[in-house]
């Protein structure tokens, strides 16, 4: 039997698809991956089928960072020109199309082509790729001047994309806690799992004594990943009197945050999660490191999602971290018990190979209903990145200068509801 072949794009998200590539080679499947977006961690895997590629790369990091308009227009007018050979290439030499991270050639618009000449689309999210901007703290982040008619905007837009994607693809791959706009029955992402490559090497378990641990918190955007509060943790954990050696690493390359995460003792990955595992708590994993998650979703996921489906971590209500750490402070078996179950939940389940056997089943149309979630159940209100009273204001901010319209779930009447039983409007 002869496998079809496989293309992956068109950006990276923390090493997510160069491993999803490595699994599927591995299972015999012909597979490119093509990231267009250099990616400042570095993580690699990825393809240069023609040198337009590197052009786009460049292209991409000068769009990014330029301020005036003739630039960015001119750039985006050679990005969008190398991408013509490009698709072209795909399209004669691919089956089946995997899109992560809202990314395609040219803005959606070839998915009715793709699916003219009997393409299979696959569409993973992410969560800031999907979840609804008043959901989310990092688009909404007062810090960068985001507004309340920003917001809507935004919601607005990113409903009429994913209308579009749910149109043309054959499968779409999201949380549950991030899906509020969807319309079409999704896979579950925890279903999937991500496909990690673990360390090789046996790493040592840290054994020190209760007063004396080393806290690891290394955030890709700390506002969203709530490190202001995380600090505040810290702060109470050593007021009272335990001796903490606390680590924060932001902004370095991904081989300093894998050297620390061998020397700390467990990790603190965020506040205001609506996952219990994402990558970072995934990598600690790896080295046998538990990780505590701060999270709303945490009243919620296990009725959506099967017991053993969720990652041994300690998630827990936000205002629940300090418990959560003083607890692996103290009690040693504890900490050491849970980073081996962590260890061998990634390396057993979320390792490249196993993942790739659950998309090499979407890919062959053979997906388990068991697998999918219906989001017109969904109720989680809380969104991610922002603390439950930011949430209720931009909630009740949208519907007051919107409409309850602006909320973008005419489609979901009973959640349109809870929103606004939650915010009081």
């Amino acid at each position: 039997m002869t496998h079809p072949r496989i293309f992956i794009g068109l950006t990276e998200v923390a090493g997510y698809h160069a491993n999803l590539k490595r699994g599927l080679e591995n299972l015999g499947y012909a597979c490119t991956f093509i990231n267009l977006r250099p990616h400042p961690f570095g993580y690699g895997g990825d393809d240069v089928p023609f040198p337009s590629v590197r052009v786009q790369r460049w292209a991409n990091l000068h769009l990014d960072a330029s301020s005036s308009s003739l630039v960015r227009i001119l750039l985006f007018g050679i990005i969008q020109l190398c991408n013509i050979p490009l698709f072209l290439w795909a399209l004669a030499r691919h089956d089946v199309f995997i899109f992560g991270y809202a990314s395609t050639f040219f803005g959606f618009f070839e998915l009715p082509i793709l699916k003219l000449f009997g393409k299979r689309i696959i569409f993973i999210f992410f969560g800031s790729d999907e979840r609804p901007a008043f959901l989310d703290g990092a688009l909404m982040s007062t810090h960068i001047g985001s507004t309340i008619a920003d917001c809507i905007r935004h919601t607005a837009k990113q409903k009429r994309r994913l209308k579009r994607i749910e149109r043309y693809a054959d499968v779409l791959v999201s949380n549950p806690a991030s899906a509020h706009l969807h319309e079409k029955k999704f896979v579950q992402w925890l279903a999937i799992g991500i496909p990690f490559s673990s360390a090789e090497e046996e790493t040592q378990e840290m054994h020190r004594v209760p007063q004396g641990v080393r806290i690891l918190h290394a955030p890709s955007a700390p506002k969203m990943k709530g490190s202001d509060n995380i600090r505040a943790v810290i702060r109470t954990l050593q007021e009272k009197g335990y001796s903490i050696e606390y680590v924060e690493v932001a902004g370095k390359p991904h081989d300093v945050v894998l050297e620390e995460l061998q020397a700390c003792d467990f990790v603190i990955d965020q506040t205001y999660s609506d996952t219990p595992m994402a990558m970072f708590a995934a990598e600690a994993a790896a080295f046998g490191r538990p990780a505590i998650v701060g999270g709303y979703y945490v009243d919620h996921i296990h009725g959506n999602v099967s017991e053993q489906l969720i990652p041994p971590v300690i998630y827990c209500h936000p205002d629940k971290i300090v418990e959560a750490a003083e607890r692996l402070i103290i009690d040693e078996t504890f900490r050491l018990d849970l980073g081996r179950k962590a260890r061998a939940f990634v390396r057993e389940r979320w390792n490249p190979t196993a993942v790739a056997e659950r998309y090499a089943r979407m890919i062959e149309g053979t997906t388990p209903d068991i697998w999918f979630f219906d989001p017109l159940t969904i109720i989680y209100l809380h969104g991610a990145g922002m603390p439950e009273s930011q949430v209720r204001d931009r909630v009740k901010a949208t519907i007051e200068v919107g409409g309850v319209g602006a909320l973008q779930l005419t489609d979901k009447p009973d959640l349109e509801q809870r929103f606004r039983e939650f915010c009081g409007s």
